[in-house]
């Protein structure tokens, strides 16, 4: 697992972490499950998609950032 140094790395990664989880959920439910008569189906579909992208946008970009992060990291300890 990713080593995190202080509080506020540790809140960052994990409150980014939850919310893409609540991102791809509701998009998923969207997709799947819900239907909303003032919509029409495909508004709702595309909304879906649109969440899920945007949580997999999310997520890469937060363990592209902390393998940045573990890299720079172990570098300085091997010096």
């Amino acid at each position: 697992m990713i080593v995190q140094n202080n509080f506020a790395n540790k809140f960052h990664f994990w409150f980014n972490l939850i919310m893409m989880f609540v991102y791809a959920l509701v998009g998923i439910l969207l997709i799947f499950v819900l239907h909303f008569d003032s919509l029409p189906a495909l508004n709702t579909k595309m909304m879906g998609g649109v969440l899920l992208l945007y949580a997999s946008y999310r997520g890469y970009k937060l363990f592209k950032k902390n393998a940045v992060r573990t890299d720079s990291d172990q570098a300085h300890a091997n010096q």
